[in-house]
């Protein structure tokens, strides 16, 4: 039952027109082209990956549940509408708030069922229509629009930079103020205050030190102190969009840390940043940054402990590198990979540009830093 139907909510209908002039169309745009392409009369985005893409705003209430909307794509598909349904209870602030968010790139209208409802059961099914997730009498079109959404437009770029500096600046505030014995939960607590204070979703939060670091490569955060040697590793979100940050602090003077380990990890991760070119697969990049650990003293099934990443961008990993054979490096594609050995991991982001070259998504800072190649990369801070 939908919200104009007889016996509906009183006052649950509530629609906010689109126009030509909002800020930027460009991912609406890119699914009328779509629709051209596959000969559909309409696209139904239910993955909320997709959802944040479209349009730029969160759509999840709970950040482990299932959005809490649909948008359906329909129309001409040179200047195809936008309608988001969603539900009663949701209507009213997802118009105030979210629509009306600098970050919305498109205003949707909206239209509501009762919260006890399926929002897919309103959406007419048929050949005519397709979905990005596999639906019953829809045709699936969850591939074409991923290969759409992971490769980031001028303005999703500048929003992950814009939110891994954000993130980074957290992260290196809080490890410059550590001391030995604050447990590992009152600092894992201090990120996710700045964090959420600034309006972002800390997704992963890991805090660890000494020997843990190498028996635990996801070392969650406990009431114990700090000690020797403690990483901060944050995967954060704001408007869909994904970054990760990871850095290390030593409290030993002179640093007895290992840190050997570290500067080989950083020629690891080297060889993968420098095999991912466009045109090249995510899978050949993978076997070239793997062959590198053995080359850099490692044992050769170092690479095999851990995933070593693969792309960002709407997910922490849109894809994991080795899991799609398929999968060819674009420009706006983003690069997360995440080599780790010895109680060290490195996972910054950085961005595959329209000239092919790879940039890091975070801007320079005052963290110390290690040359590696001719790239800056992040050092170890003695305290």
């Amino acid at each position: 039952m939908n919200a104009d139907s007889p016996g509906a909510p009183a006052g649950a209908s509530r629609a906010t027109p689109g126009a030509p002039g909002d800020a930027d169309r460009a991912p609406l745009r890119r699914l009328g082209d779509l629709m051209a392409g596959t000969g559909v009369d309409g696209v139904v985005l239910g993955d909320s990956r997709n959802l944040a893409w479209l349009l730029g705003v969160r759509t999840h209430v709970s950040t482990t549940a299932p959005p809490c909307l649909l948008a359906v794509v329909s129309g001409e598909p040179a200047d195809p509408s936008l309608t988001v349904w969603t539900t009663v209870n949701e209507a009213a602030r997802l118009a105030d708030v979210e629509f009306t968010d600098p970050g919305c790139r498109v205003t949707p209208v909206i239209r509501t069922v009762g919260w006890q409802q399926d929002l897919w059961a309103e959406i007419p099914a048929g050949a005519g229509m397709g979905a990005d997730l596999p639906r019953p009498g829809f045709r699936d079109l969850g591939e074409h629009i991923a290969l759409l959404r992971r490769r980031l437009d001028a303005r999703q770029r500048q929003q992950l930079s814009a939110l891994t500096d954000a993130v980074t600046a957290v992260v290196e505030s809080i490890a410059r103020g550590l001391r030995p014995g604050v447990s590992e939960s009152h600092v894992a607590g201090l990120v996710a205050r700045e964090l959420v204070s600034g309006g972002i979703d800390p997704i992963v939060l890991l805090v660890g030190s000494g020997d843990d670091l190498v028996r635990h490569r996801h070392p969650l955060p406990r009431p114990v102190p700090v000690h020797g040697r403690c990483m901060i590793s944050v995967g954060a979100r704001r408007r869909g969009l994904f970054t990760s940050v990871t850095r290390y602090v030593t409290f030993d003077r002179p640093a007895r840390t290992g840190n050997d380990s570290y500067r080989r990890l950083l020629d690891v991760e080297a060889a993968f940043l420098d095999a991912s070119l466009p045109g090249v697969s995510l899978s050949q990049a993978l076997r070239t940054g793997a062959a590198a650990y053995r080359r850099n003293g490692f044992p050769d099934d170092t690479w095999l402990q851990h995933h070593q990443g693969g792309l960002g961008g709407f997910a922490a990993r849109e894809v994991i590198a080795g899991r799609d054979p398929d999968l060819v490096l674009r420009p706006g594609m983003v690069l997360a990979w995440n080599p780790s050995a010895d109680g060290w991991k490195i996972e910054d982001l950085h961005l595959v540009g329209d000239d092919g070259r790879l940039s890091p998504a975070a801007g320079a800072t005052e963290w110390p830093t290690l040359r590696v190649g001719d790239r800056p990369r992040p050092g170890v801070l003695a305290l």
